[in-house]
């Protein structure tokens, strides 16, 4: 059974390297088939994460970076879900003969998809270095925390969060508003959302956290870099004009403020450049381990 195979082999990679290898001998010795071998090891890696959760590092690391990062990227997508929507029901769903033969359609089409796919991979490398910084913060506790994790920020996409600033995007029950007929299709309201969210949050997130597992040794100047781009990561999240828009409208913020400068596409470099990095190593230690 290939796919119990796979399941398996995961589960294991959930261990201690140490452990790993003598669960592996004893499953090997038992002669069990692949479901009551992944039945094993599944409440074994869930007594191991239940066990880590008996301090207090991974309560700590919960409420001061998964959850909040979670909440704050996926309403990020969320809002990107939002207007890029809009734009993409203008240009498939109200499209005809007469507008392929526009160069302005063309223009536009070419200006939308330009900020829409800078967007996404400004959204796609942060959501990756938080994966990366969640998976060091938790240790031993990533696989549970990732759990959390992704649960968090899936259900905050479908919900979303409460806003005190009237939201232009999302007046769905209202046929007169401007954007009501974009998501009026279940399509733009509902699985639209979901999409952008597993590509630009929940993908990235899991390379983050599945990445900090390799064994390809990071220098110490690959660290500070990588410390550094976090910092800038964070920084560029908290002042996206949404969230200080929120923090505004509570009175926490002045409106000057409420104008800084978008961080985001500048605290995206750092990641992408360590991205690139990892999976350069990656290839050239496989090359070496594959070579004759």
């Amino acid at each position: 059974m290939p796919i119990m195979n796979s399941l398996l082999r995961s589960l294991l990679g959930a261990l201690d390297s140490d452990e790993r290898e003598v669960v592996a001998g004893d499953l090997l010795e038992a002669h069990e088939s692949p479901s009551a071998s992944v039945l094993q090891v599944l409440s074994l890696v869930v007594r191991r994460q239940l066990i880590q959760w008996a301090g207090w590092q991974p309560w700590l690391v919960l409420t001061t970076a998964a959850f909040p990062l979670a909440v704050v990227l996926a309403q990020t997508a969320r809002y990107f879900a939002g207007w890029s929507a809009v734009y993409s029901w203008m240009l498939i769903n109200n499209t005809d003969a007469v507008l392929l033969r526009n160069p302005g359609f063309w223009y536009g089409a070419r200006e939308y998809s330009w900020e829409a796919a800078k967007f996404a991979f400004v959204l796609f490398c942060c959501s990756w270095a938080c994966g990366r910084l969640i998976a060091q913060l938790s240790r031993k506790a990533r696989l549970s925390m990732a759990i959390l994790f992704v649960v968090t920020s899936l259900f905050v996409n479908i919900v979303g969060i409460p806003s005190h600033v009237p939201a232009p995007l999302f007046h769905t029950k209202d046929k007169y508003f401007p954007n009501g007929p974009v998501f009026s299709h279940v399509f733009y309201r509902v699985w639209f959302p979901l999409i952008v969210y597993a590509i630009t949050v929940l993908l990235p997130f899991i390379l983050g956290i599945l990445q900090t597992k390799s064994r390809v040794r990071q220098s110490r100047t690959l660290s500070i870099f990588f410390r550094c781009s976090i910092a800038l990561v964070l920084l560029g999240l908290i002042e996206q004009q949404w969230l200080l828009m929120e923090l505004w409208s509570w009175q926490i913020i002045p409106i000057p403020l409420v104008h800084l400068p978008n961080l985001l596409p500048f605290a995206s470099i750092g990641p992408a450049c360590l991205l690139l990095i990892e999976l350069g190593k990656r290839s050239a230690l496989r090359s070496r381990t594959y070579a004759p």
